[in-house]
């Protein structure tokens, strides 16, 4: 495939602002190679070692904002070819005109990529080693990029909404008229077309048991005649056009809903793809009780009952057709089928035996984020991925690696982990972004992350291995970057996507249901997992800026090992070791700092052997001591009755059994200290409406903030109108496990049966977020005293079922009663 191009042009989806979308690619072909990857012709003997290659050039995706539409002046079915090739070839490729013509103003959302794909097969003559695999597949991405505007951001967001929009309306849009809404005649279609609709949407969402009952008879007959409608036009004896259906079908649609009609043409379709099947089945049994297969055929015998019973007039005008070999031709193709047959068996299998490998790998992946005046939002990559998939003869293995990742915004480093990222060369053109060799050398000297799943290990040592090892990360927190992001993502207005929300959700549940089915299937077994898990946890330096100078938090949270304890089920009674899979967590080096001035985490190497001690300016003051923790878990392994088990615990076999062991936790605390612990947390929060309102420096907002919050409180009719208001005191339940009560200071304002409990009595006051508002509907029981501990003029809000239930009642307290 050579020089293809699709475009979409939308002037209506955002007005104001056309744009252009489109994919491009330049060519993807495929040929065979040669042991130096070569293109080269086929082999004499190509069953013994095959080799084939894929080559993809410059295949990327655009999206133009504000662009003008291309128009050729002509209709474009009237275009010669070299016009549409003047219209469409700028840009797909590197030599003809990348950026001029019309592709002079073009905005790549996926730069253009490269990549090679390499096929090898080797024969039984060929593997001399167990590390060489049969079938070895391995895909290379050279580099990819994305970047994102943020009018490219809307326009989508746009388009994305008219899709929802339109797959909405799509279950309709045989009731839809075809002109635009208007007085008279107009305006009755489209008000039938709503009827419908919703007669429609009220129809599917009853269902009666005599329905029920209907349907099920009608099924009977409707899967048949639809399954013999499908045989006849597979036979080509029936109608050609699908939409010409037998009577009683076009009948029974008539009286089903559009969901249960979908429903039976799935039976049958599903029917006749069984027949299909069991008759190829029956096919292939028949052959081979008849034949001995290819070379029984070529030295005459394997005819088979079907060539038995055939006539002689039949049997010889095939023979007058088919053209008869000379006897070198038949040697020749008899050593062919027999090449083939013994390229296709292997050798002597061991469990090492590598079968099959898949590789895959990708240079470089970047993602930029663009404003609209072309400054940098945000940039995130990843360098040096590698996926490998092994298949041996019972064991699978899987593995991942990451060389380095990161995000890096324009106030500079946000996160990185391994190595370091390539630096960009451009902020609009990111095709020389990852040219630099510097980045890759350093990937490879340090793994950011290293993954390897093993299923059916060779030396039985368990069901299952996961190895997991991630190299530390630095965190630099912004506050500023953090809200440039999410200014960069937020619409102007609120766009409906609950068609296609709809769907996601739909299709999540699908894939969550048949997760949980294979792992149920997977857990019944009782596999013996082994886990090894090194995990180096964020190192976050959150820094704060103001008056009084730079100050900087440091949050070291250590490493975490999690893995298999192999010595623990020994000690356990029979009964427990064997209901028990047995983990030991393990963490280490937890450690906080404040430190005045600048500071790196990778300018401090030393930090993870020792304390920092000392207060002096630009010194590292110690909050937190270098500590860590031993938890011992025990998990019960996966049965049938779990959830029965989880949800009535067995206090002698729990779901879960935790002994954490903490050697020593030493904090430091001073007026300084926390003084500079204030100034990070007052930098790294957002500010409040109030904040923002009455503006940045956080003091006394001003007369246009007072107004505002004023505003805000007159619509509030509740709080205008109320009937009673005042202070009262709400209980509450928080702690481990909900167990522990406290009252909490609320403001309750009572208004049309409804109560509104606030967290204050300001005029600007939020809604309690736990118990905002209690309806009418809610039983009003007075509490004695000596039931909640001796307090007074409290009541219980509650359901008529649920009384003095804390799960599902509120208890307010008056606290200015006689």
């Amino acid at each position: 495939m050579v020089l293809s191009c699709t475009r979409y042009e939308d002037a209506y989806t955002n007005p104001g602002h056309p744009f252009a979308c489109g994919i491009t690619l330049d060519r993807i072909n495929g040929y065979t190679i040669d042991e130096l990857g070569r293109e080269a012709f086929v082999t004499n003997n190509p069953l013994q070692m095959l080799r084939k290659a894929l080559t993809l050039r410059r295949i990327a995706v655009y999206f133009d904002t504000d662009s003008e539409f291309w128009a050729p002046g002509a209709a474009w079915r009237d275009l010669a070819p070299h016009d549409w090739d003047e219209w469409f070839l700028p840009g797909v490729s590197a030599g003809r005109q990348e950026r001029g013509g019309t592709a002079r103003s073009r905005q790549y959302v996926l730069q253009p990529v490269d990549g090679q794909a390499r096929y090898t097969r080797r024969g039984a003559g060929v593997q001399a080693k167990e590390d060489e695999p049969v079938l070895e597949l391995d895909f290379q991405l050279n580099d990819v990029a994305v970047c994102l505007t943020r009018p490219q951001y809307q326009s989508y967001h746009l388009l994305l909404a008219e899709v929802s929009s339109f797959s909405a309306r799509l279950p309709y849009a045989g009731y839809r008229p075809r002109l635009r809404p208007a007085a008279g005649e107009p305006a009755r279609l489209w008000w039938r077309y709503a009827v419908k609709a919703v007669q429609q949407q009220l129809a599917a969402r009853k269902l009666t048991w005599s329905q029920t009952v209907r349907f099920a008879r009608m099924r009977k007959e409707y899967v048949p005649a639809y399954a013999e409608h499908l045989r006849q036009l597979a036979a080509g004896q029936g109608p050609q056009r699908i939409e010409r259906l037998p009577a009683p079908v076009v009948e029974m649609d008539r009286q089903l809903p559009e969901q249960t009609i979908l429903m039976f043409r799935r039976l049958a379709h599903a029917k006749v793809q069984r027949e299909k099947r069991r008759a190829a089945k029956e096919a292939a049994a028949a052959g081979k009780s008849g034949g001995g297969g290819w070379m029984d055929w070529l030295r005459g015998g394997g005819s088979g009952q079907g060539s038995r019973a055939a006539s002689p007039r039949t049997s010889q005008a095939g023979a007058e057709e088919a053209p008869e070999l000379t006897p070198e031709e038949y040697g020749r193709l008899v050593e062919l089928v027999e090449q083939q047959e013994q390229g296709m068996r292997l050798g002597p299998e061991t469990p090492y035996t590598l079968l099959t490998r898949i590789g895959a790998r990708v240079s470089s992946a970047s993602a930029l984020l663009l404003a609209a005046d072309g400054s940098r939002v945000l940039r995130g990559g990843l360098e040096d991925i590698h996926l490998t998939l092994d298949r041996f003869p019972e064991t699978l293995r899987l593995q991942l690696g990451v060389g380095g990742m990161g995000l890096e915004c324009p106030e500079g480093t946000l996160i990185r982990t391994g190595g370091q990222l390539h630096r960009l060369v451009s902020e609009t053109d990111l095709t020389a972004e990852m040219a630099g060799p510097a980045g890759a050398a350093a990937a490879a000297a340090q793994r950011a992350l290293a993954v390897q799943f093993v299923q059916k290990p060779q030396d039985g040592s368990a069901d299952a291995l996961l190895d997991v090892v991630l190299t530390p990360s630095y965190v630099i927190y912004s506050a500023a970057a953090v809200d440039r992001v999410v200014q960069f993502f937020r619409t102007p207005q609120e766009l409906d996507f609950s068609s296609l929300s709809a769907q996601a959700t739909t299709q999540l549940e699908r894939a969550r249901r048949l997760a949980a089915q294979y792992a149920a299937a997977a857990l019944q077994s009782r596999p013996k997992l082994k886990l090894h898990l090194e995990l180096d946890a964020p190192k976050v330096a959150i820094p704060a800026a103001d008056a009084k100078g730079r100050t900087t938090l440091a949050l070291d949270f250590g490493r975490f090992i999690i893995e298999s304890d192999p010595d623990t089920p020994a000690k356990l009674p029979a009964e427990e070791a064997a209901l028990y899979e047995c983990v030991r967590l393990e963490v280490s080096d937890v450690a906080a700092y404040v430190a005045d001035g600048a500071f790196d985490w990778q300018d401090q190497p030393g930090l993870a052997e020792g304390d920092a001690k000392g207060g002096q300016p630009g010194q590292l003051i110690p909050l937190l001591n270098r500590t860590g923790m031993s938890i011992a878990l025990q998990a019960r392994r996966w049965r049938r009755n779990l959830l029965v088990a989880a949800r009535f615990a067995d206090p002698k076999y729990p779901v879960l059994r935790l002994q954490p062991s903490i050697p020593v936790l030493h904090f430091y605390l001073s007026p300084g200290r926390m003084g500079r612990l204030l100034r990070v947390v007052r930098a790294a929060l957002p500010p409040s409406e109030e904040q923002q309102a009455g503006g940045t420096g956080g003091g006394t907002p001003t007369s246009a903030a007072l107004q505002t919050t004023a505003g805000a409180a007159g619509q509030e009719l509740w709080r205008q109108h109320a009937e009673y208001e005042g202070a009262v005191k709400v209980l509450t339940w928080g702690g481990i496990g909900y167990a522990s009560a406290s009252w909490c200071p609320r403001y309750g304002v009572l208004y049309q049966g409804k109560l509104y409990l606030y967290e204050s009595s300001a005029p600007g006051a939020k809604l309690a977020a736990s118990e905002a508002v209690w309806a009418a509907e809610r039983r009003v029981v007075r509490v004695p005293p000596e039931q909640i501990g001796g307090a007074e003029h409290v009541v219980a809000l509650c359901p008529g079922k649920w009384l003095f239930s804390g799960t599902f009642c509120t208890f307010p307290r008056c606290l200015d009663a006689p």
